[in-house]
């Protein structure tokens, strides 16, 4: 059986090679936009691109040992509960590996208004039709307004 033992979202990661160990940078749980970035340039009711890129590594356990081939899914959701983003990748465990870690890059971030944002993944083992969700991971996303200044500059 695989399991999902964790997820974090973050800009970037970097693994050890001599202790094959993961360090996760810049863990995200918020992400603020500036408003003028996004609705001065995209129509209010189409999802905004904001550009940094960022990843979703992901732990996993094979509690057998077995061989085994899993489906992995990974959702984004709006506030509105639309689905904004689906990507789909394969996790292969040869005979005795019993821990994976995963990595899902992405070069941007879909939004389309203020509010939290819901990163779902889900497994499958290979053969079964329906997926499993396995997690879902917030991330709040803010849109700050321009204010002027008493004399009128933006601040």
């Amino acid at each position: 059986m695989i399991k999902h033992i964790w997820s974090v979202m973050c800009k970037s990661s970097s693994i050890d090679r001599d202790k094959n160990n993961i360090s996760l940078l810049e863990v995200l749980e918020k992400v603020v936009i500036k408003a003028e970035m996004a609705r001065e340039v995209v129509a209010p009711d189409k999802p905004f691109a904001f550009p940094p890129s960022f990843q979703i590594v992901s732990f996993w356990f094979n509690s057998r040992g077995q061989e085994r081939k899993v489906e992995v899914k990974l959702t984004i959701v709006d506030p509105n509960g639309k689905e904004l983003f689906k990507k789909s990748h394969e996790l292969v465990f040869k005979s005795g590996i019993r821990r994976m870690r995963s990595r899902v890059l992405l070069d941007r971030l879909l939004v389309t208004k203020s509010g939290d944002y819901f990163f779902n993944i889900y497994l499958k083992d290979k053969g079964v039709e329906k997926f499993k969700k396995v997690v879902s991971i917030p991330l709040e996303v803010k849109f700050t307004k321009r204010v002027l200044s008493g004399n009128g500059k933006v601040n």
